[in-house]
């Protein structure tokens, strides 16, 4: 990307897109000295990890079951019930559309 060639993209349109996780496991899988092949692709291939994982979460399937109030306390409670609530539960991979 060159912002001369005029092919730059911010993360505000990426994220009118993709969903934030999916644009975070991209970044993320790149080593920090490297160059980052960063196209739809890409992101697609992301995307449909992410909601791999996110289908597999035992948290999604009944998040109260996986937490116990006593143990966990009320905040780390919150914080995996609201997993359930993620982008990924209305992502649907292009290819499956």
């Amino acid at each position: 990307m060159s912002k001369s060639l005029g092919n730059v993209r911010t993360v505000r349109e990426l994220l009118g897109e993709y969903p934030g996780e999916v644009l975070r496991c991209a970044l993320l899988s790149a080593q920090y000295r490297s160059p980052l092949n960063f196209s739809a692709g890409c992101l697609i291939r992301h995307g449909d990890v992410g909601f791999l994982l996110w289908r597999a979460s035992p948290a999604r399937r009944n998040p109260t079951e996986a937490i116990d109030l006593q143990e966990t306390g009320v905040f780390k409670a919150f914080w995996m019930i609201s997993i359930r609530r993620r982008p990924f539960a209305h992502y649907t991979p292009p290819h499956q559309a």
